[in-house]
């Protein structure tokens, strides 16, 4: 696309992609691409029991503008279900399930109905906020600080605390020499995803031994850990984590052996 003016989606995935990637970057006037004058966004808060309706450009760029304005972290974000459903004006539509819980939004759902010209009718969002449920304004000073957060939150098993050290670039690459698979877990949701199953699979920490923890500091940023839990089948593990300019994972590579 060489310019937003030339946006012409067609069809509801390239519609999709353009508004998910202009929400992951807030950009206001790129995610108003895909709505028209005579779209409406209606949000309801279960917790507010209160209906807010947005119709045409102006209300809708204010919707938006109040809405990033809360998202001011979006290290706890979450999306685990993106559904999109290509078909004609009654039939095209986006399912999406997200979360930002970091940021006080518990859980949400939207709707999203499409026209002929793939551009949003409506979006239905309902929404049930509250206090934060993990500390938004988490920023690591070192990477001795963020180790110490992940490995607390792993400890615990809090998916929510451990994802703090993730963002939506990071990515987690797991090879099990056991039965010689090999997977990728990019983004937050996908990393949630890979620590939920992880966590489940880890339902005795009595064996649990790191017998290595090296952290260095920038201008090397990374962590090398040698870990196992015999008892619940993960006899070997290495990981090695790489850290960015904020303290954040960037990339965490891991290599083992499970049997379970």
């Amino acid at each position: 696309m060489s310019s937003l003016t030339a946006y012409n989606p067609t069809s509801t995935q390239q519609a999709w992609d353009n508004h998910f990637e202009a929400f992951g970057s807030q950009d206001i006037d790129k995610i108003l691409l895909d709505y028209t004058s005579t779209s409406v966004i209606r949000v309801y808060d279960h917790s507010k029991s209160g209906l807010s309706t947005y119709t045409g450009l102006e209300e809708i760029r204010a919707c938006f503008e109040g809405l990033f304005k809360t998202l001011g972290d979006l290290s706890t974000l979450s999306a685990p279900v993106v559904e999109v459903e290509e078909g004609d004006a009654s039939t095209a539509q986006v399912f999406l399930i997200w979360s930002c819980k970091g940021c006080g939004i518990l859980s949400c759902h939207d709707t999203f109905h499409f026209g002929a010209d793939n551009k949003i009718t409506r979006q239905n969002v309902v929404m049930t906020t509250g206090e934060p449920t993990s500390d938004p304004s988490y920023s690591p000073k070192s990477v001795q600080e963020a180790w110490d957060n992940h490995f607390s939150a792993f400890g615990a098993q809090d998916v929510n605390k451990i994802l703090l050290d993730y963002t939506e670039a990071s990515e987690i690459k797991v090879h099990n020499h056991h039965d010689g698979s090999t997977a990728t877990h990019k983004g937050l949701a996908a990393i949630r995803g890979c620590f939920t199953s992880l966590f489940a699979a880890l339902d005795d920490l009595g064996t649990l031994a790191a017998p290595e923890v090296i952290v260095e500091e920038a201008p090397e940023s990374m962590v090398f850990l040698i870990w196992s839990c015999k008892g619940c089948g993960f006899q070997s593990c290495h990981d090695t984590f790489h850290f960015d300019e904020n303290n954040k994972i960037t990339r965490q590579n891991i290599a083992l052996t499970c049997t379970k």
